[in-house]
């Protein structure tokens, strides 16, 4: 469940590959020269300004920064409190402003207008690194009201929740961030409680409920916003994303029916053919024409095998390069696994499957199935042989040699 990933930037936090030639001296490229910008117009003011105190902390804590510059950021607060040309005014600053279209900031003014009617350059939900890998985030890409720096409580219980580290699928901290969610929340995730507060606050508590991916809650408080005729399109496309993630796909189908958007795939009939788990780690196999999703078994026992994962574009640009490889082409054909991590990737994986007709991408069914994965960068190719783990590469750029020594080492010759 903690893999929800809503591109288009309606998840808490969306990475944002940024992979623009080098940019003129006056853009921030670096977390110093941001520090040296903000002291510089700390009186005269800066476009960051017109968030709320709290959502410009946590939009400037999010800013991930590259040798190349801008690397990833939470478009979360921006596409809370902003109009689209605000936005654009921000990521302007770091040269990242052909991605202001692909964030759901409010449209006012003409100018709004014609910033979203332009393509998003938005890559999807991941960042780079600097070892040539992605790496998944799942809540990674002035309104009068919070112009002013007033904030409600919630909104400050919002700003005390919010952790970077909730990225993670690592089960202590997803547990650590439930229980503070319970602590903080809970009282107000009731029917009665929530019509009792504005829609900006119910909002928030929408967006706290996503970064958990509770469903239940944000089935609630989505019907509150309902009830004020404030519910969104994309708070739907993020519903849909959660249920898919948490494989409730008739419930998710009928989101799609109520609310069709172009961001929500074709929700696939399923079947779980696995052992559910008894028998080791299990993957979705989504059928070409994308209309069936079949769960089953992945066994890593016997024969040497390859478990490469991917879902962004520095896996496929290593897919590509092996393709059209004929030694390494027929290697990885007969004995890798192309695995997505996110379970709702269901458009990407579909491109994907169409465009690599030899290779099939799977999902992922349950991260917790996996034990042996500790790093889900993009691309990490894992060697098993006889059912172990005999080695593990991150990366794809500058590390072919290590790949073909890993291959040797299970048994598959180079």
């Amino acid at each position: 469940m903690w893999q929800t990933f809503a591109r288009a930037g309606f998840l808490a936090l969306l990475a944002i590959t940024l992979m623009a030639a080098t940019p003129p001296s006056n853009i921030i490229r670096s977390r110093a020269e941001l520090n040296d910008y903000l002291r510089t117009t700390a009186q005269s003011g800066s476009p960051i300004d017109c968030l709320a105190p709290s959502a410009r902390s946590r939009f400037i804590n999010s800013l991930v920064f590259t040798e190349r510059g801008l690397g990833g950021f939470s478009p979360a607060d921006l596409q809370a409190e902003l109009t689209a040309s605000q936005v654009f005014a921000i990521l302007k600053l770091f040269g990242a402003e052909e991605y202001a279209p692909g964030i759901d900031a409010r449209v006012v003014t003409a100018e709004d207008r014609a910033i979203k009617s332009r393509a998003p350059g938005s890559d999807s939900t991941h960042y780079c690194d600097s070892n040539g890998s992605c790496s998944p985030r799942t809540d990674w890409i002035c309104s009068p009201a919070f112009g002013s720096g007033a904030e409600s409580e919630i909104n400050k219980l919002y700003d005390r929740f919010y952790d970077p580290r909730y990225n993670s699928l690592d089960s202590s901290v997803q547990k650590a961030a439930q229980d503070k969610y319970d602590a903080l929340f809970g009282s107000f995730q009731r029917h009665a409680a929530l019509s009792m507060l504005t829609t900006s606050d119910v909002d928030t508590l929408f967006r706290a409920a996503a970064t958990i991916d509770d469903v239940s809650d944000m089935q609630i408080d989505l019907a509150a916003l309902e009830r004020k005729d404030a519910a969104s399109q994309p708070q739907y496309d993020q519903l849909w994303d959660a249920l898919i993630t948490d494989h409730r796909y008739v419930a998710a189908a009928a989101v799609e029916r109520a609310h069709p958007s172009p961001y929500m795939a074709r929700v696939p009939a399923f079947r779980d053919l696995s052992s559910n788990g008894k028998n080791g780690p299990t993957e979705l196999v989504l059928s070409r024409d994308g209309a069936l999703l079949v769960r089953r078994d992945v066994d890593l026992r016997g024969r040497a095998q390859v478990v490469v994962i991917s879902g962004c574009h520095n896996a496929d640009d290593a897919l590509r390069e092996i393709d059209s490889d004929p030694v390494l082409r027929g290697v990885f054909r007969a004995h890798a696994t192309w695995l997505n991590e996110t379970a709702s990737d269901l458009s990407e994986t579909a491109l994907s499957n169409k465009e690599h007709s030899q290779e099939l991408m799977t999902l992922v069914y349950d991260t917790k199935e996996w034990p042996m994965v500790d790093n889900w960068a993009m691309p990490t190719f894992y060697f098993f042989k006889n059912g172990r783990l005999a080695a593990k590469v991150v990366g794809w750029l500058g590390h072919r040699t290590e790949i073909e020594a890993a291959l040797r080492q299970v048994g598959l010759a180079y």
